[in-house]
């Protein structure tokens, strides 16, 4: 660790020798410390930014939103520290690439919807507007509820578990701070088609809406609790999260691997393997682990074509969307490109291969109703 007393002197250290993570107050001399991170994230895209504050005041911290991958507050235990500062570094040894790591690193907010981008923004300026209003737009796209579960599970809230419920995420904080963020800091932004395919943009949304729900009915048949049951709806809903990176973000790889995989009759993931050295798994599970998401679900993101490679062997978020990722590319007629089968050796160490039957029947029934 290497200590500075001001912005100006922490970019100087940084100058000479890279840094994996960087820790800042917000207020200091000269130099605030939203304004250090975003400097930060410009010249040092590689570093993961940690705010560590004693302000608790709401604008303060919604400053922070943009620059800051997550948000500690004072009094922090070092424990604490170390344990956010491990498992954010923990998920570098996904990626490989530097310059992936880079384009994660720099990412602001992603791209939403954009008909429930126009009716969240319209909703949200209506006197009428309601928590529960918000919570059903949100929970029906995957970069409004990422962000929004990045800014809940801040220790700014101190809530003492983490939240994985897009809806109840929006209760918690509240109408106006959404506002504020949607309007205001502008958190969200319209996704704009450009050259991408029509076809891909609507499986993606059609996909992850299915998974999430087909996740949330496997998790509710199984009896689980409903910390677990929200866990698995929202993995399901960002599983495929990475695919959105590519897409938005670096769209020439994204066409290459498309035509690589129709070209050589591979899955999208082997072929993001060949063109990147990763997939759009661990692309996924990278920003969200960095953006301090619940650990239960990065796993089930960053493993869901590949449950075997997990330390996982028992039912979970990660074995759910597995199962849910399956099921829904089987059932459903416009399969996508990348679609595989069932871990079976996963299963059966998990003791769940004799659930299947049901679990698909209990998916068909979901995917009627998403339709």
């Amino acid at each position: 660790m290497e200590f500075a007393s001001n912005g100006a002197a922490a970019l100087e250290r940084m100058a000479h020798s890279p840094f994996d993570a960087i820790v800042t107050d917000m207020r200091m001399p000269g130099m605030s410390g939203a304004q250090l991170l975003e400097q930060v994230r410009l010249y040092y895209p590689q570093t993961i930014r940690f705010v560590l504050s004693g302000q608790s005041d709401r604008e303060t911290i919604l400053r922070t939103v943009i620059p800051a991958h997550q948000y500690l507050a004072k009094p922090c235990a070092t424990d604490v520290l170390r344990q956010k500062l491990s498992q954010a570094l923990a998920l570098k040894d996904l990626l490989e690439n530097s310059t992936v790591k880079e384009l994660i690193s720099q990412i602001k907010a992603l791209p939403c919807t954009p008909d429930l981008y126009l009716q969240l923004r319209e909703t949200l300026k209506s006197p009428a507007c309601s928590v529960a209003d918000v919570g059903r737009i949100i929970e029906r796209d995957m970069a409004m509820t990422s962000k929004i579960l990045q800014l809940v599970n801040s220790a700014f809230f101190g809530l003492g578990h983490h939240i994985s419920n897009p809806a109840q995420a929006v209760f918690v904080l509240g109408t106006e701070t959404v506002k504020s963020l949607v309007l205001s800091i502008g958190i969200f932004s319209q996704f704009a088609a450009g050259n991408l395919s029509q076809r891909d943009i609507d499986w993606l949304w059609k996909h992850s809406i299915a998974t999430s729900r087909m996740s949330q009915k496997i998790a509710q048949l199984e009896g689980q609790e409903k910390q677990t049951i929200d866990d698995c709806f929202a993995a399901g809903l960002l599983h495929d999260i990475g695919k959105l990176i590519l897409m938005t973000q670096r769209h020439f790889e994204w066409e290459t691997i498309g035509k690589m995989a129709k070209s050589e009759n591979i899955t999208l993931w082997d072929a993001e393997h060949r063109v990147l050295g990763c997939s759009h798994a661990e692309l996924g599970a990278y920003l969200l682990g960095i953006w301090g998401l619940p650990s239960a679900i990065v796993e089930a993101v960053a493993w869901h074509h590949n449950p075997s490679g997990s330390p996982v062997v028992q039912l979970s978020p990660l074995a759910v969307v597995h199962m849910a990722d399956c099921i829904h590319a089987a059932l459903d007629p416009c399969k996508a490109d990348d679609s595989d089968s069932f871990d079976s050796d996963f299963l059966a160490r998990c003791g769940l291969k004799d659930r299947v039957e049901q679990w698909t029947r209990a998916c068909r029934t979901v995917l009627g109703e998403t339709q």
